[in-house]
């Protein structure tokens, strides 16, 4: 129920959720789980029936203009409400390989845009991960189509360009990276290499997550 509005306060009730579950904080689940509730946003019901397996190919032909507002889950309502929205994030095929190639793929964006709207997709794809377990598997897929909504709403809030977008940088050593995102007191920053660093265990050595957490060790956050 709480997952068709996982885009509320960009992601912050999925990934308060699922640090909370992580840290085994019983409290702070009860807390996380409240704040997802009350900042609930509904982006639209999934439709089922998506043919293209790829969410870059899907993501490629939106185009949605960037609307004006200060928060990024107001954005992201506008851009659920745009005529063009909905048969986007339906063309898209949900399957097994759907939250890894999600994920993947936000990595690559993050690491060639520094974008702050996108580092919310890439931390929460790792969230999402860490909560699947915790779904009756006849419920994943329809947790990952819901997902799937909200990402689409979140690039399109973003306003990257994908015909513009930078070179990825060199990636570093992942215990330089740690032991950046341990000195450091943001918070974003924090998440971001820990969720790279998950994200790269779990889904193997490609060097994306790597490149993703550099840049923004090397730039900090936006």
């Amino acid at each position: 129920a709480l997952m068709q509005g996982c885009g509320g306060v960009a992601f912050h009730g999925l990934l308060r959720t699922a640090y909370a579950l992580q840290a085994r904080h019983a409290d702070e689940l009860a807390d996380a789980l409240a704040y997802w509730a009350a900042r609930w946003m509904d982006l639209g019901t999934p439709a089922p029936g998506g043919r293209v397996a790829d969410p870059a190919a899907v993501l490629r032909g939106l185009t949605l203009p960037r609307s004006k507002e200060a928060l990024i889950a107001q954005r992201m309502l506008t851009a659920s409400k745009r005529r063009a929205f909905a048969p986007a994030v339906d063309a898209l095929r949900i399957d097994a390989k759907t939250l890894p190639r999600i994920a993947r793929l936000a990595a690559k964006l993050y690491a060639r845009s520094g974008n702050f709207t996108i580092l919310h997709v890439v931390t929460s794809a790792q969230a999402l991960h860490e909560l699947l377990d915790w779904l009756a598997p006849a419920d994943v897929e329809a947790a990952v189509a819901c997902y799937w909504r909200a990402v689409v709403a979140g690039v399109a809030a973003s306003g990257i360009d994908f015909a513009t977008l930078a070179r990825a940088p060199t990636p570093r050593p992942w215990d330089e990276l740690v032991a950046a995102a341990i000195a450091s007191d943001d918070d974003h920053l924090i998440k971001l290499v820990d969720a790279c660093r998950e994200a790269q265990r779990v889904h193997g050595g490609a060097p994306d997550w790597q490149r993703a957490a550099t840049r923004v060790v090397a730039q900090g956050v936006a």
